[in-house]
């Protein structure tokens, strides 16, 4: 269900960035605002209820030396962590891939196929004139084809050349 929503939105523009920088990123398994500062941010409500990790530092005592050698800690941890993220990036890249390829099924037509290509519409990601119109149209023959993956086809009813386009866009027809 939607609602409208009127104004306002500057209000809560600070908490929706608070919260977009400081949430774990599933590609990397940690938070930009930890990988640039070296920690985890402690959120307002943390201060206002104490957890463990606050209560913790809390009851320390404070001066300046110790506060530069815990910053030091941080900080050199950081290109570790910034290490850590980079491997779990590549392996989710690697995962996502994975995925993808085992969906994509490559065709490779040659000249003469017949095919199917899909309307103008769908490829720009537009909105077509019903939700009852074809999403294909055709028949088209396979003119030329290039190593690039892109193909000139020719009406089969009209004769006419069209654009080159792109084998994702094609399917074989059926007689």
């Amino acid at each position: 269900m939607m609602y409208e929503y009127e104004g306002g939105w500057s209000i809560h523009l600070l908490d929706a960035l608070w919260a977009y920088r400081t949430l774990p990123r599933s590609a990397t398994g940690f938070s930009p605002y930890s990988l640039v500062y070296g920690s985890d941010a402690i959120s307002p409500m943390e201060i206002t209820i104490p957890t463990p990790r606050v209560s913790v530092v809390n009851d320390l005592e404070w001066d300046a030396k110790s506060c530069l050698d815990w910053r030091l800690l941080d900080l050199e941890a950081v290109d570790e962590r910034r290490m850590e993220a980079e491997r779990k990036m590549a392996l989710y890249h690697k995962t996502v891939a994975q995925a993808y390829n085992r969906t994509v099924k490559p065709q490779a037509f040659k000249q003469g196929d017949l095919v199917l290509k899909v309307v103008e519409h769908m490829r720009r990601q537009m909105s077509g004139p019903s939700k009852f119109a074809s999403q294909w149209e055709g028949p088209f023959a396979v003119k030329e084809v290039h190593s690039s993956g892109y193909y000139r086809l020719i009406s089969v009813k009209e004769g006419m050349l069209t654009d080159p386009i792109n084998g994702k866009w094609l399917k074989p027809y059926y007689c």
